[in-house]
């Protein structure tokens, strides 16, 4: 990989702007790492719009704000063989598209409308028919995730990415290692109502929420943002806060009492449930019907509960 090397990319210049990280690979790191920090980019989509498995919007909040430093990911066996596999991936692309033009991209695009919008692309490549598009390559585990097409995180990331370079379509690649390797392909054309739908979020999320240093209002159920907020709030410092008679609070404190009533009524239905089911499995490993597998984990010092599988 020759560092500072990017291709001629339609739009550049007119649409944005092209940054090159050059030096030693700790200096390029240290360089994208701090361009990141000055704006959005297509991994923060997905977090800031709560549809990310991984980060909420406050802790990408956190992250822009420099209230805590981006997570180090170098020691992270999934994302360091996501690293290592790409080239592999795209030369996999490349095999089976010999009429595409297939180059990677090593450097950060910035919108020049929307300064604060980047987009650092794995590779771009030419369509014989519809020009420049996105090339997005993913290493996954589950195939599940990808039988609807691409997840919604991912598919924020290339809407956001063809929203900077107005490109026409993105080709999402992904080499997914469940029981066996996959290698799925799927293209993301250009939507207009995606694509505002993405900068709607990403322009609120930077001028509301970053520049104006308030706290995002988006929440999410994410372990993660629980250990954020518990970061930022372990120390107590006062007794009980007024709430100012403000009714979202209110609002907020009746739901979760609701459904923590719910979670209740519902932990003890299913301790009775399972109570019944041992009864039936009795002396033995487990019960067979045409529908289910029931079989109770024990030992004589551990009862580990029943487990209730549909057959196929």
């Amino acid at each position: 990989m020759t560092k500072g090397w990017v291709p001629s990319m339609l739009n550049e210049g007119k649409l944005f702007t092209v940054t090159v990280f050059e030096g030693t690979d700790d200096e390029v790191n240290a360089q994208w790492l701090q361009n990141r920090l000055q704006g959005v980019g297509g991994s923060d989509v997905g977090a800031i719009m709560g549809i990310s498995p991984w980060r909420s919007p406050l802790e990408v909040w956190l992250e822009k704000t420099g209230r805590e430093e981006p997570p180090d990911l170098s020691g992270n066996e999934a994302v360091q063989m996501g690293v290592e596999l790409e080239p592999v991936v795209m030369g996999m692309y490349r095999q089976r598209h010999p009429d595409r033009d297939v180059r990677p991209v090593k450097a950060s695009l910035r919108s020049i409308a929307r300064p604060w919008a980047q987009a650092s692309l794995d590779g771009m490549v030419t369509d014989p028919v519809l020009g420049p598009g996105v090339l997005e390559i993913k290493t996954a585990s589950r195939m599940s995730e990808w039988e609807d097409g691409v997840p919604a995180h991912y598919l924020a990331q290339v809407t956001h990415y063809l929203s900077v370079t107005g490109w026409a379509f993105a080709d999402v690649v992904a080499l997914i290692g469940d029981y066996g390797m996959h290698y799925a392909e799927i293209r993301v054309m250009r939507d207009a109502d995606d694509i505002a739908a993405v900068d709607k979020a990403v322009d609120e999320f930077w001028q509301e929420f970053v520049l104006k240093d308030r706290m995002p209002t988006l929440v999410t159920a994410l372990d993660s943002e629980s250990r954020a907020l518990h970061e930022m709030y372990k120390d107590v410092r006062g007794d009980l806060s007024p709430s100012d008679g403000e009714a979202a609070f209110d609002l907020l404190a009746s739901e979760y009492r609701l459904v923590q009533d719910e979670v209740n009524a519902l932990t003890k239905k299913k301790k009775t449930l399972s109570n019944g089911l041992k009864r039936v499995v009795g002396e033995y490993k487990g019960v067979l019907s045409d529908d289910y597998v029931v079989t109770w984990v024990r030992s004589p010092e551990r009862d580990s509960g029943i487990r209730v599988k549909v057959r196929s």
